[in-house]
């Protein structure tokens, strides 16, 4: 007999765990449910929620110049758990999975991430997502050994391809699951993460040409496909590719590995590597006639350089300048804050500012907005030879709003 004044709502909860039916939860049961050590054999469990996420730190940091961004969450109970980055914009666009189906116990848990995709790529983190998932019904019926992302790889011979249509390419699938081969795969192509085409392959295919659309326009673009197993399992994998005005950039690409330019120059990165600054989106960063006067004589704008001067011919030198020229950014990119500009130009490789040391000779920069007008900034930011002869600055090509935004940061320093 209940006790006279027991307040109700401390009744309730005890009423509604005798209520729970009885179910099956040994012999069939199905593999994401957690055994609960509970002498009520007929308790099921809640599924697992995951909670106390925190993102914003893989949102907001700078790839290139940043530590990998911590990502923390909390469970509250042990169960199987999947992290996935994707694009915002389009949440069905896998770019990379930073935990697959893992068991984890109750409790606080972090990863990490680098900004980059599956395949390496850097994508633009502050339009991406972050996305959770626990134990759920598309999951239940999956045997834990079966419930895996699948693995793909595009056929490459370099960190760029070079292409005049995107149907010169294929990819091979690595790595399957059972449920994709029973009823096939569904592989979807996006350009610059807007989708680009979609195809079914069979379930005893391995090898595929990619279902893309075959129009490539001219310039730099990341190329991402994903393969999806039809029981929400994925394979991603990415290639920049390149398609210049005419076929001459190819022959340049082939020019730029024979010359041994990769030694020193990276294709992937802006920053400086080793013995020379990286080129990614050098196209959108450098006058072509900048390109020019640097490949055919490097000390003439840069009394220290160390890059040698190739016995290439003046038709040699345009193909080469014709190739370096068409590596531009995506079309469409958002206009970058002032900070980031700063960086992927490669203004930190040579300055100073407070808390960041240039590896290469130059000014500090700390005060310089305070001591200089904008039309100096300006002129010296797009063309410091005509302010200083003999420097080894070289110029940058920037819209207004980006060179404002690069000002802005300079008057912060």
């Amino acid at each position: 007999m209940l006790r006279a004044g027991i307040p109700i709502f401390l009744i309730c909860p005890l009423l509604a765990l005798m209520l729970v039916p009885a179910c099956q939860t040994e012999a069939g049961e199905p593999p994401h449910l957690l055994h609960i050590d509970t002498p009520d054999k007929g308790y099921l469990h809640l599924p697992v929620r995951i909670t106390d996420r925190s993102t914003a730190p893989a949102l907001t940091f700078d790839p290139q110049r940043d530590p990998p961004a911590t990502i923390s969450y909390r469970l509250t109970r042990d169960g199987m758990i999947r992290v996935r980055v994707v694009w915002r914009q389009n949440p069905d666009l896998v770019l990379r999975t930073l935990l697959d189906w893992t068991k984890q116990d109750f409790g606080p848990h972090s990863l990490t991430w680098d900004g980059r995709d599956a395949s390496g790529n850097l994508v633009d983190n502050r339009r991406a997502w972050v996305t959770f998932e626990g134990d759920d019904s598309r999951h239940l019926g999956h045997p834990v050994k079966d419930c895996h992302e699948l693995a793909v790889e595009i056929d490459m011979e370099a960190p760029v391809a070079v292409l005049d249509s995107l149907g010169q390419l294929s990819a091979r699938l690595i790595e399957d699951t059972p449920f994709g081969r029973e009823g096939g795969y569904t592989v979807r192509c996006y350009l610059d993460f807007q989708p680009w085409g979609e195809a079914r392959v069979e379930a005893t295919t391995d090898r595929f040409t990619l279902p893309c659309d075959s129009r490539l326009p001219a310039g730099e673009h990341l190329l991402t496909i994903n393969v999806d197993d039809g029981a929400d399992h994925a394979a991603v994998a990415s290639l920049v590719v390149q398609k210049g005005s005419d076929r001459t950039t190819g022959r340049g690409r082939t020019l730029f590995i024979e010359a041994g330019c990769p030694a020193c120059h990276l294709l992937d990165n802006a920053t400086w590597h080793e013995e020379g600054p990286g080129l990614l989106h050098i196209g959108s960063r450098r006058p072509r006639d900048f390109l020019h006067r640097i490949i055919r004589s490097p000390r003439s704008l840069n009394r220290t350089s160390q890059m040698p001067k190739d016995p290439l011919s003046e038709a040699e030198v345009t193909v080469l300048v014709d190739y370096l020229a068409s590596l531009k950014r995506p079309p469409g990119a958002a206009v970058r804050p002032g900070s980031t500009i700063y960086h992927d130009e490669g203004c930190a490789d040579c300055h100073d500012t407070p808390g960041e040391f240039g590896s290469m000779p130059g000014p500090a920069l700390a005060g310089i907005g305070r001591l200089r007008s904008d039309t100096y900034l300006e002129g010296v930011i797009l063309n410091p030879g005509d302010w200083f002869p003999r420097t080894a600055m070289p110029p940058t090509v920037l819209e207004s709003p980006e060179l404002a935004n690069l000002i802005a940061y300079l008057r912060e320093l």
